[in-house]
């Protein structure tokens, strides 16, 4: 027993010695390009391990079925993070396959972390994989090319009063308040709305029915009939590395 901790220790410590050299080559090249100093770090959640010119992101299961707008499940940023400011050859993606009850949250979660996995894959495989070991739990897919799916739709229109939090602020702004008709202009909109709900389901759509659970659009404009334009608000001194998970699922979707 002695020995095996022996070792797990040994695997923990270069891991961490990864973390710390990559962190420092991100934080370098982001300084120097940017002329500014930055508080990038590296997910503690999620552990990095260097291959040669490539580097390994390992996701826990806790990160698989948890929110993408946490960041220890936002792996497509880190990814970009890896390949633009780490300068990594490519990124390779592994993941511990989760255990859940199949009627929890964690199973719809899990689909879609498995949904964007194949989704960035397709975008990304000049340089980002997935390892061996992981490319068989791609089977546990519940979305195919073939097969038909459906969205939900709002029962009901946001209260044009709910203005709780800074977001909630600028989204009103922009779709019902001050700002509407200068961006209906600007995209040559028909119409600004809010807070779209978007979740994928078979049919009919129900709880029972869901693959993929509910998200929701911050603001979209109608330019015609089949063009509908999707906006992911971010205020200013606030960017995570979920801008960019939330938003590329939501156009994946959309």
């Amino acid at each position: 027993m002695g020995r095996r901790q022996g070792v797990s220790s040994i695997k923990k410590n270069h891991m961490n010695t990864d973390k710390r050299i990559i962190t420092r080559q991100i934080k370098k090249t982001f300084d120097c390009e940017r002329n500014i100093a930055n508080n990038i770090g590296l997910p503690r959640d999620i552990q990095f391990k260097i291959i040669g010119n490539d580097v390994e992101m390992m996701m826990s299961s806790q990160g698989v079925v948890g929110n993408m707008q946490e960041d220890k499940a936002a792996f497509e940023g880190w990814a970009l993070v890896l390949k633009r400011w780490g300068h990594f050859e490519k990124v390779i993606l592994s993941w511990d396959n989760p255990t859940f009850d199949p009627d929890t949250p964690q199973a719809a979660h899990y689909q879609r972390f498995l949904f964007r996995v194949k989704s960035f894959l397709a975008d990304s495989n000049i340089w980002f994989s997935i390892s061996p070991m992981c490319q068989r739990y791609l089977d546990d897919l519940k979305i195919d090319d073939t097969s038909n799916y459906y969205l939900s739709l709002p029962y009901n229109e946001r209260n044009n009063a709910d203005q709780n939090g800074k977001e909630a602020i600028l989204e009103y702004h922009y779709a019902l308040g001050d700002w509407s008709e200068a961006l209906k202009a600007k995209t040559n909109a028909e119409y600004l709305n809010r807070q779209l709900p978007v979740g994928v389901f078979h049919y009919p759509v129900s709880n029972k029915t869901k693959i993929l659970p509910k998200t929701r659009v911050q603001l979209i404009s109608g330019v015609s009939a089949r063009t509908m334009n999707c906006y992911y608000l971010n205020l200013r001194h606030m960017e995570t590395i979920r801008s960019v998970s939330s938003p590329n699922f939501i156009f994946i979707v959309a």
